[in-house]
């Protein structure tokens, strides 16, 4: 299994809007992508800042969502309400309790 991390910093006060486009736009791409496991969204409502967890069943499912364009029509959902570009990274799942 394979998690991509995508940090990314909101704009003051648009939390809960991230939140929305996360569950009413992204999650329903998410589920109809191959391989795709499930995901987890934390974040500190003072700082905006957010944490988004996605998990695979291998590493072309997980990379996969980058050369299909998925990744990329995703975070232009949140040109408004990010503070900057986000950052990710991918890891194996070394260990699942």
């Amino acid at each position: 299994m394979y998690a991509r991390i995508i940090t990314s910093q909101t704009q003051p006060g648009k939390t809960d809007e991230a939140t929305r486009i996360w569950n009413e736009s992204v999650v329903p791409i998410l589920r109809q992508q191959k391989g795709f496991v499930g995901a987890y969204m934390v974040g500190d409502r003072a700082s905006g800042k957010g944490v988004v967890m996605t998990l695979w069943e291998s590493e072309d499912d997980a990379r996969a969502i980058d050369t299909s364009g998925v990744y990329q029509r995703s975070i232009a959902l949140f040109a408004q309400v990010l503070a900057g570009p986000p950052t990710r990274e991918q890891y194996e799942v070394l260990v699942k309790v």
